[in-house]
């Protein structure tokens, strides 16, 4: 792979509880709770890894040739194992963020 990703600018960006809770607010609900909570996702092996990736890496993957696509994540998955090894039941671990919120409309 060359070039193909240069200039790319993920499209991810995440809010804090407090920036959420705000709009909430002035958007006319009564937040109860808006927290980040941490979670960890287990794939099951090197497939169950480039499963997930495959569904989820779009915004990445979308913009390589369509023939560099299952290389790159091939390629991306070997070094996340590597470095982040499959643990004795057979699962991988990517550990995540998720945004939990309470609201109701007042």
């Amino acid at each position: 792979m060359g070039t193909e990703l240069q200039g790319f600018y993920p499209p991810y960006y995440f809010h804090g509880p407090e920036e959420y809770q705000e709009w909430l607010r002035v958007s006319g609900f009564r937040v109860v709770c808006v927290e980040l909570i941490p979670k960890d996702m287990q794939p099951q092996g090197l497939e169950g890894l480039l499963g997930f990736l495959r569904t989820t890496a779009f915004p990445y993957t979308d913009c390589l040739p369509v023939e560099l696509r299952d290389a790159f994540l091939t390629e991306v998955v070997s070094a996340y194992i590597a470095a982040h090894p499959i643990d004795t039941f057979g699962y991988t671990h990517v550990q995540m963020i998720r945004l939990e919120v309470e609201a109701y409309a007042i």
